[in-house]
């Protein structure tokens, strides 16, 4: 029997460390066992390696509006382009970062139009690369013959590069939204706007009826998409955790809770600060018996380190630090030692952070900061993971005290999912079941 072969469009692909990477490195690794062959095309990045086989890599490129978007970026102070700050709980000041879907409507200000204005500069950025990435899945697709045409996303023009050329080679055309399009409940509040969400309702609508299949990221960003796409053939297939099965290593003296991965948008870590402030004394807390650790590439919230935010919360100095992104293999030893793994609030209500699912792994207690309805909650709360609003610090300060008393009785925590739970090799197999089921036979 011949292989089936597929070209997948996707931003992100390994060696890169981006969720969407990790995913479909799992997901192409178990199409490959099922007899698959690839093609990808993906974005070109200086630090990698030579293009290995069957990958290639297109370049984001430039072009007259990301000049214009770079002289508008330079006169932004005078133009007064960004929203005033705002008070924090800290008595700093950090500008608004999210809106809600509710909150936008047809511009009505000189606030409004601005962030229209970016969100307009926003899309016409990703042309380079959607074009780029076009051009060479059409060249493909003459040569080869695809079963079928993927696209991963977001960055979503991914899929629209995908769409064109599925349509042109007469292929099927199957949809990985690793996070909502339109029907986002949060926007970053500089392109929160009117232009944005007609955008990617037209562009999304094109897609999703080009598409043989979409594949959503949770159980309830598949139900949000069935109502707006009843004739659309949807299901859903989450992440997973790609590694080997964790080993405890926790310190014998000392307490160490990790946050892993980028804060960004509205992952705001300061709860969880203020609640480690107010159980700071009564529980004697020092550098040397605890640490509150934040690991990731972009750790700034509002412009400030978690230190700073710690600071103007009241945690004793000490307390919280911050490192930069390591290598996945490294910081997984890393986590071997934490005794909490804290997830910061999602926001986006139909989205699960693709770390829960690492976490769950871990020999470790879970804390995530997340109100009742939302895809994280269902996850976590499932799995027995200690659960609270993002608001509530007074619960959050009673869940980190009581693991810190128990950890000190001599209590070590264990991972939570089971072996073979959450993995990306079994959902990337459910993917490919998917797939096969709606295509010809082989």
């Amino acid at each position: 029997m011949a292989p089936r072969r597929a070209l997948l469009i996707s931003y992100h692909f390994p060696p890169s460390t981006e969720a969407g990477a990790q995913r479909w490195g799992a997901f192409t690794r178990v199409g490959e066992e099922r007899g698959w062959k690839f093609d990808v095309v993906t974005s070109e990045l200086h630090t990698q390696p030579p293009v290995a086989e069957g990958v290639y890599r297109v370049a984001t490129g430039r072009h007259w509006i990301n000049r214009s978007t770079d002289i508008l970026v330079r006169w932004k102070n005078r133009l007064r382009m960004f929203p005033s700050p705002v008070k924090t709980m800290g008595g700093g000041t950090i500008g608004r970062q999210v809106r809600r879907r509710a909150e936008i409507s047809f511009p009505r200000s000189f606030g409004d139009l601005r962030r229209n204005v970016r969100a307009l500069l926003r899309y016409t950025e990703a042309l380079p690369w959607m074009s780029g990435a076009k051009r060479t899945a059409i060249n493909l697709a003459k040569i080869n013959s695809y079963d079928v045409i993927i696209a991963s996303g977001p960055p979503h023009m991914s899929a629209e590069a995908a769409r064109v050329a599925a349509t042109l080679a007469g292929k099927s055309l199957v949809l990985d939204f690793r996070d909502p399009w339109s029907l986002g409940d949060i926007i970053q509040d500089e392109v929160a706007s009117w232009v944005h969400l007609k955008l990617a309702s037209r562009l999304e609508g094109r897609v999703v009826g080009a598409a043989r299949l979409v594949v959503m990221n949770t159980p309830r960003a598949a139900q949000m998409m069935r109502r707006a796409y009843p004739t659309t053939d949807i299901i859903a297939v989450p992440n997973g955790f790609n590694g080997d099965r964790p080993t405890a290593r926790h310190p014998h003296d000392k307490f160490i809770a990790m946050f892993t991965g980028e804060i960004y948008i509205d992952r705001d870590p300061r709860p969880v600060l203020s609640a480690i402030a107010q159980i700071a004394g009564e529980l004697g807390l020092t550098a040397q018996n605890f640490e509150m650790r934040f690991i990731g590439p972009s750790l700034t919230f509002g412009g400030l380190m978690p230190e700073q935010l710690a600071d103007a919360a009241g945690v004793p100095f000490g307390l919280v630090t911050s490192h930069p992104a390591i290598p996945r293999t490294v910081l997984f030893e890393k986590m071997e030692a934490a005794a909490l793994l804290v997830n910061l609030p999602q926001g986006e209500s139909n989205s699960v952070p693709s770390k829960v699912y690492e976490y769950l792994h871990f020999p470790a207690w879970v804390l995530g900061l997340e109100p009742a309805g939302t895809a994280t909650h269902d996850v976590l709360a499932k799995a027995g993971a200690d659960v609270r609003r993002p608001d509530d610090v007074l619960g959050i300060a009673e869940i980190i005290k009581g693991h810190i008393q128990d950890f000190r009785a001599g209590v070590r925590p264990v991972a939570l999912a089971g072996i073979d739970e959450f993995r990306g090799s079994t959902e990337a197999t459910r993917f490919f079941d998917a797939v096969e089921e709606r295509l010809p036979p082989a």
